[in-house]
Parts: C-alpha cells; structure tokens; sequence
C-alpha cells in the first residue's frame, strides 16, 4: 500500500516538473476527442454497503477508451468503456482449492465521466460505468451455490493532471461493486474500495 502512494506521488511530482517547461500549452477537451489509457488499482476492504462479502481483497488492471461527447463551457461529458484483462478477488477459501486468489476478466462497456475544469491542467471528474465480469471459480463466495458471471457497476471520482496537451496522469477511487443479481439462489454480492492510476492519451 505505502509503495502505491509513493508511486502515485512521484508522478505526480514529474508530471508537475515536466509541465512547468510547457507552460503555454493548451489543455482543452474538444468535443470529439478521444483517449486511451491504461490504469491499475486494487481495494484492500470489502465493506458491506450492498454486498454482504466480507474481508475480501480486488485487484484490477484496465485499459480505457473515452471519447468526448460534448458539455458546457467548463464541464465535458465523456464516454468511457473499460476492459479488464486482470478482475481478480481474494477470498478465504470455503472448498479445498489451495488458493484464495480467483482470477476473472471484466467488461465495463457503459460509462460516462463528467469532466471539470474541461480548459486546466487539472481537471476534477466524476464517472460511473456498468459490465460484467467472468470468474475462475464462484466469486464472491467459492461455493456452488454462487455464480462465475457476476454482473458490475461502480461510481467515484478523481483528478486527472495534464502533463502535456494530449497526455494525462489519472488519480481516482471507485466504489466498486459486483452481484448476480439473484440469478442464483444466493446472492452475496461484493463491495470495494478502489483507489487507482493511470495514464491516459488523448488525439
């Protein structure tokens, strides 16, 4: 956890040094812009807002395509959709498998974040998106009575910092969480608090 925060402070620091040499340049979202990026977080509780899943551990590896749609002067309205390659949560195990890592991928491919700030170097945003997300073994419960496909959605925000016009740090937290939504005949569900990074491009 400390080697995250340290991480996450030294980009900063470098994106903030690097930016002070381009100080003229333009940092604007345009309506029809898009962006890519690549981001990596993980939650270290599982509190019970929603989901009853308890001491439960998410690690999350995405990759991001956004476009910009629009908004006001100062706030745009962006399309996002994720792909997560690595959704892997940590559970003891209820069965003799020998491993309390479940490893599963995940779609978010509805999302919208709402930019601040849309013409600075800093821009705050909120964002939500919704997926799903396909697993190993039964998550968030290793039992047979839970299920393999669980569907997600997550709400949050964060600060994205321009470190040139089309290349961006992202810092943010979600709340994530994931259910099957009663197609069995339990339904835990998991709830995460994830704090993230990422880097972005933007053409």
């Amino acid at each position: 956890m400390k080697t995250l925060y340290l991480t996450l402070l030294i980009m900063l620091l470098a994106g903030a040094a690097y930016a002070q040499t381009n100080p003229s340049q333009n940092f604007a979202l345009a309506k029809g812009q898009n962006e890519l990026g690549i981001w990596f977080g993980g939650s270290f509780n599982s509190p019970t807002l929603i989901g009853t899943a308890r001491e439960r551990k998410l690690l999350l590896l995405g990759l991001r395509y956004g476009r910009v749609l629009g908004g006001s002067e100062n706030v745009a309205v962006v399309y996002v959709a994720d792909v997560l390659p690595i959704a892997t949560v940590f559970q003891p195990d209820f069965a003799p498998r020998g491993n309390a890592a479940v490893y599963g991928a995940s779609v978010s491919p509805i999302g919208f974040r709402f930019v601040f700030n849309r013409r600075r170097r800093f821009k705050p945003f909120a964002e939500t998106t919704g997926g799903f997300l396909y697993s190993k073994r039964p998550v968030p419960l290793d039992l047979p009575e839970a299920t393999r496909f669980n569907f997600t959605f997550d709400f949050g925000g964060g600060v994205q910092f321009f470190t040139s016009s089309r290349k961006a740090i992202t810092l943010g937290y979600k709340f994530h969480h994931l259910s099957n939504a009663y197609r069995s005949r339990i339904n835990p569900g998991l709830d995460s608090n994830v704090f993230y990074v990422g880097l972005s491009l933007f053409k």
